[in-house]
Protein backbone atom coordinates (compact mmCIF):
# COMPACT_ATOMS: atom_id res chain seq x y z
CA UNK A 1 0.00 0.00 0.00
CA UNK A 2 1.11 3.66 -0.30
CA UNK A 3 3.44 4.83 2.45
CA UNK A 4 0.98 7.42 3.78
CA UNK A 5 -1.69 4.72 4.09
CA UNK A 6 0.72 2.43 5.93
CA UNK A 7 1.69 5.20 8.37
CA UNK A 8 -1.97 5.94 9.07
CA UNK A 9 -2.69 2.27 9.70
CA UNK A 10 0.25 1.97 12.08
CA UNK A 11 -0.71 5.16 13.91
CA UNK A 12 -4.16 3.79 14.75
CA UNK A 13 -3.30 0.14 15.36
CA UNK A 14 -4.16 -1.08 18.91
CA UNK A 15 -0.66 -2.44 19.53
CA UNK A 16 0.94 0.90 18.66
CA UNK A 17 -1.64 2.86 20.67
CA UNK A 18 -0.98 0.64 23.70
CA UNK A 19 2.78 1.22 23.38
CA UNK A 20 2.22 4.98 23.12
CA UNK A 21 0.07 4.84 26.26
CA UNK A 22 2.93 3.08 28.09
CA UNK A 23 5.24 5.85 26.84
CA UNK A 24 3.00 8.51 28.38
CA UNK A 25 3.03 6.58 31.66
CA UNK A 26 6.83 6.41 31.54
CA UNK A 27 7.02 10.17 30.92
CA UNK A 28 4.76 10.81 33.89
CA UNK A 29 6.95 8.57 36.05
CA UNK A 30 10.03 10.45 34.81
CA UNK A 31 8.47 13.77 35.82
CA UNK A 32 7.62 12.34 39.23
CA UNK A 33 11.21 11.17 39.71
CA UNK A 34 12.49 14.60 38.70
CA UNK A 35 10.23 16.29 41.24
CA UNK A 36 11.20 13.85 43.99
CA UNK A 37 9.19 12.48 46.91
CA UNK A 38 9.56 15.59 49.09
CA UNK A 39 7.07 18.45 49.16
CA UNK A 40 7.09 21.72 51.02
CA UNK A 41 5.02 21.72 54.21
CA UNK A 42 3.67 24.76 56.04
CA UNK A 43 3.28 24.40 59.80
CA UNK A 44 1.40 26.86 62.02
CA UNK A 45 1.19 26.70 65.82
CA UNK A 46 -0.26 28.91 68.53
CA UNK A 47 -0.43 28.91 72.31
CA UNK A 48 -1.48 31.05 75.28
CA UNK A 49 0.41 31.39 78.53
CA UNK A 50 -0.95 32.45 81.93
CA UNK A 51 1.79 33.72 84.23
CA UNK A 52 1.05 33.68 87.93
CA UNK A 53 0.95 37.18 89.35
CA UNK A 54 0.90 38.85 85.96
CA UNK A 55 -2.51 40.14 84.88
CA UNK A 56 -1.47 40.03 81.24
CA UNK A 57 -1.81 36.87 79.20
CA UNK A 58 0.89 35.90 76.75
CA UNK A 59 -0.11 34.79 73.28
CA UNK A 60 2.49 33.16 71.07
CA UNK A 61 2.44 31.76 67.55
CA UNK A 62 4.88 30.17 65.23
CA UNK A 63 5.13 29.33 61.52
CA UNK A 64 7.57 27.15 59.61
CA UNK A 65 8.15 25.88 56.10
CA UNK A 66 9.83 22.48 55.82
CA UNK A 67 11.05 20.50 52.86
CA UNK A 68 13.28 17.46 52.46
CA UNK A 69 16.20 17.45 50.06
CA UNK A 70 17.74 14.57 48.14
CA UNK A 71 21.47 14.59 48.68
CA UNK A 72 24.30 12.14 47.98
CA UNK A 73 23.49 12.03 44.24
CA UNK A 74 19.95 10.72 44.70
CA UNK A 75 18.33 13.39 42.53
CA UNK A 76 20.72 12.73 39.65
CA UNK A 77 20.13 9.00 39.82
CA UNK A 78 16.37 9.54 39.84
CA UNK A 79 16.64 11.70 36.72
CA UNK A 80 18.72 9.04 34.96
CA UNK A 81 16.29 6.28 35.94
CA UNK A 82 13.38 8.30 34.61
CA UNK A 83 15.20 9.02 31.35
CA UNK A 84 16.03 5.35 30.88
CA UNK A 85 12.41 4.40 31.49
CA UNK A 86 11.26 6.86 28.84
CA UNK A 87 13.93 5.56 26.46
CA UNK A 88 12.77 2.00 26.95
CA UNK A 89 9.12 2.94 26.39
CA UNK A 90 9.99 4.96 23.29
CA UNK A 91 11.89 2.02 21.81
CA UNK A 92 8.90 -0.19 22.56
CA UNK A 93 6.75 2.16 20.49
CA UNK A 94 9.19 1.77 17.61
CA UNK A 95 9.20 -1.99 18.09
CA UNK A 96 5.39 -2.06 18.08
CA UNK A 97 5.32 -0.12 14.81
CA UNK A 98 7.98 -2.42 13.37
CA UNK A 99 6.16 -5.62 14.32
CA UNK A 100 2.81 -4.22 13.15
CA UNK A 101 4.39 -3.27 9.84
CA UNK A 102 5.80 -6.77 9.47
CA UNK A 103 2.35 -8.19 10.20
CA UNK A 104 0.81 -5.94 7.55
CA UNK A 105 3.53 -6.95 5.08
CA UNK A 106 2.95 -10.65 5.70
CA UNK A 107 -0.84 -10.45 5.48
CA UNK A 108 -0.76 -8.14 2.46
CA UNK A 109 1.48 -10.36 0.36
CA UNK A 110 -0.29 -13.45 1.65
CA UNK A 111 -3.52 -12.05 0.25
CA UNK A 112 -1.81 -11.12 -3.03
CA UNK A 113 -0.38 -14.63 -3.40
CA UNK A 114 -3.80 -16.15 -2.71
CA UNK A 115 -5.45 -13.86 -5.26
CA UNK A 116 -2.78 -14.69 -7.85
CA UNK A 117 -3.18 -18.41 -7.23
CA UNK A 118 -6.96 -18.14 -7.61
CA UNK A 119 -6.54 -16.32 -10.93
CA UNK A 120 -4.13 -19.00 -12.16
CA UNK A 121 -6.48 -21.78 -11.07
CA UNK A 122 -9.38 -20.11 -12.86
CA UNK A 123 -7.30 -19.85 -16.00
CA UNK A 124 -6.35 -23.51 -15.71
CA UNK A 125 -10.01 -24.51 -15.38
CA UNK A 126 -10.84 -22.45 -18.48
CA UNK A 127 -8.13 -24.15 -20.51
CA UNK A 128 -9.17 -27.62 -19.39
CA UNK A 129 -12.80 -26.83 -20.24
CA UNK A 130 -11.67 -25.99 -23.76
CA UNK A 131 -9.63 -29.20 -23.90
CA UNK A 132 -12.58 -31.23 -22.68
CA UNK A 133 -14.85 -29.63 -25.28
CA UNK A 134 -12.35 -30.42 -28.04
CA UNK A 135 -11.98 -34.04 -26.90
CA UNK A 136 -15.76 -34.44 -26.74
CA UNK A 137 -16.10 -33.26 -30.37
CA UNK A 138 -13.36 -35.67 -31.42
CA UNK A 139 -15.13 -38.53 -29.65
CA UNK A 140 -18.37 -37.64 -31.42
CA UNK A 141 -16.55 -37.71 -34.77
CA UNK A 142 -14.85 -40.96 -33.85
CA UNK A 143 -11.37 -39.44 -33.89
CA UNK A 144 -10.73 -40.17 -30.20
CA UNK A 145 -11.46 -42.94 -27.74
CA UNK A 146 -13.98 -42.63 -24.94
CA UNK A 147 -11.11 -43.02 -22.50
CA UNK A 148 -9.64 -39.68 -23.53
CA UNK A 149 -12.92 -37.96 -22.64
CA UNK A 150 -12.91 -39.64 -19.24
CA UNK A 151 -9.34 -38.48 -18.69
CA UNK A 152 -10.31 -34.92 -19.70
CA UNK A 153 -13.26 -35.02 -17.29
CA UNK A 154 -10.99 -36.22 -14.47
CA UNK A 155 -8.43 -33.47 -15.15
CA UNK A 156 -11.16 -30.85 -15.28
CA UNK A 157 -12.72 -32.07 -12.02
CA UNK A 158 -9.32 -32.02 -10.34
CA UNK A 159 -8.65 -28.49 -11.57
CA UNK A 160 -12.05 -27.28 -10.38
CA UNK A 161 -11.39 -28.78 -6.95
CA UNK A 162 -8.01 -27.05 -6.79
CA UNK A 163 -9.66 -23.78 -7.86
CA UNK A 164 -12.23 -24.05 -5.07
CA UNK A 165 -9.46 -24.65 -2.56
CA UNK A 166 -7.56 -21.64 -3.90
CA UNK A 167 -10.72 -19.54 -3.62
CA UNK A 168 -11.11 -20.62 0.00
CA UNK A 169 -7.50 -19.68 0.75
CA UNK A 170 -8.01 -16.32 -0.92
CA UNK A 171 -11.11 -15.56 1.12
CA UNK A 172 -9.33 -16.61 4.33
CA UNK A 173 -6.27 -14.49 3.52
CA UNK A 174 -8.32 -11.40 2.67
CA UNK A 175 -10.47 -11.87 5.78
CA UNK A 176 -7.36 -12.11 7.98
CA UNK A 177 -6.01 -8.92 6.40
CA UNK A 178 -9.30 -7.08 6.89
CA UNK A 179 -9.64 -8.30 10.47
CA UNK A 180 -6.25 -6.91 11.45
CA UNK A 181 -6.41 -3.76 9.31
CA UNK A 182 -10.07 -2.87 8.67
CA UNK A 183 -9.20 0.61 7.33
CA UNK A 184 -7.03 -0.77 4.53
CA UNK A 185 -8.15 0.34 1.05
CA UNK A 186 -9.28 -2.08 -1.63
CA UNK A 187 -6.65 -4.68 -2.43
CA UNK A 188 -5.39 -4.08 -5.96
CA UNK A 189 -2.27 -6.10 -6.79
CA UNK A 190 0.10 -4.19 -9.06
CA UNK A 191 3.27 -5.85 -10.34
CA UNK A 192 6.38 -3.73 -9.81
CA UNK A 193 10.06 -4.35 -10.31
CA UNK A 194 12.09 -4.85 -7.12
CA UNK A 195 14.39 -1.97 -6.22
CA UNK A 196 17.48 -2.39 -4.09
CA UNK A 197 17.77 0.06 -1.18
CA UNK A 198 20.61 2.60 -1.39
CA UNK A 199 23.86 1.94 0.44
CA UNK A 200 26.17 -1.00 0.89
CA UNK A 201 25.60 -4.15 2.94
CA UNK A 202 27.81 -3.00 5.83
CA UNK A 203 25.90 0.27 6.04
CA UNK A 204 22.60 -1.57 6.30
CA UNK A 205 23.93 -3.91 8.98
CA UNK A 206 25.04 -0.88 11.00
CA UNK A 207 21.71 0.88 10.45
CA UNK A 208 19.78 -2.25 11.42
CA UNK A 209 21.67 -2.59 14.69
CA UNK A 210 21.31 1.14 15.39
CA UNK A 211 17.54 0.94 14.92
CA UNK A 212 16.96 -2.43 16.59
CA UNK A 213 14.17 -1.27 18.90
CA UNK A 214 13.95 -4.53 20.82
CA UNK A 215 17.69 -4.53 21.55
CA UNK A 216 17.72 -0.85 22.51
CA UNK A 217 14.72 -1.33 24.81
CA UNK A 218 16.51 -4.17 26.61
CA UNK A 219 19.64 -2.02 26.95
CA UNK A 220 17.62 0.82 28.48
CA UNK A 221 15.89 -1.57 30.88
CA UNK A 222 19.23 -3.09 31.92
CA UNK A 223 20.78 0.31 32.59
CA UNK A 224 17.68 1.40 34.52
CA UNK A 225 18.03 -1.70 36.73
CA UNK A 226 21.66 -0.88 37.41
CA UNK A 227 20.78 2.70 38.32
CA UNK A 228 17.94 1.48 40.55
CA UNK A 229 20.39 -0.74 42.44
CA UNK A 230 22.71 2.23 43.01
CA UNK A 231 19.75 4.35 44.07
CA UNK A 232 18.64 1.72 46.59
CA UNK A 233 22.09 1.75 48.20
CA UNK A 234 21.85 5.54 48.62
CA UNK A 235 18.59 5.19 50.55
CA UNK A 236 20.62 4.03 53.54
CA UNK A 237 21.56 7.69 53.96
CA UNK A 238 18.61 9.78 55.20
CA UNK A 239 17.47 12.93 53.45
CA UNK A 240 17.87 16.12 55.51
CA UNK A 241 14.92 18.42 56.12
Amino acid sequence: PPLEVVNALLDHHPAVLAAEARLRVAMAERDALRAGPHEAELRLSGQRRDITGDPRNSREWGASIERGFRLFGKAGLDRQIGARGVGEAREQVGDARHETGRQLLELWYGALRAMTEDDLRRGQVGLLEQVRETVEKRVQRGDAARLELLQADASLAQARSAQQQALGRQQAAVSALRASFPDLPVLLPQPIDPVLPPGEQDEWVTATLAHNHELLAVQNALEASRLAARRASRDRLPDPT
